[in-house]
């Protein structure tokens, strides 16, 4: 994903496979900024046992559509 596309609260997608292990998860844009030479986002991610946030590259982000959860909303495992 490139990145004038990606703003603060947009919903994401990790690719699956995802070196990190979290590929396939989705979680929330929290801010965009560069880390070690690299373009990558940091994203608050839901689904495991307590939330958390992580950098991903950009190229590994895939944009999810708008009506996946109502604004607000947070979809979480307990």
């Amino acid at each position: 994903m490139k990145n004038d596309k990606l703003k603060p609260g947009q919903r994401v997608q990790i690719s699956k496979g995802h070196k990190s292990g979290l590929g396939g998860r989705q979680g929330t844009v929290v801010a965009l900024g560069m880390q070690e030479e690299q373009s990558k986002a940091q994203i608050s991610v839901a689904g495991s046992k307590e939330p958390m946030k992580v950098f991903i590259e950009l190229d590994s982000l895939e944009e999810l559509k708008s009506d996946t959860l109502p604004p607000g909303w947070l979809e979480f495992y307990i």
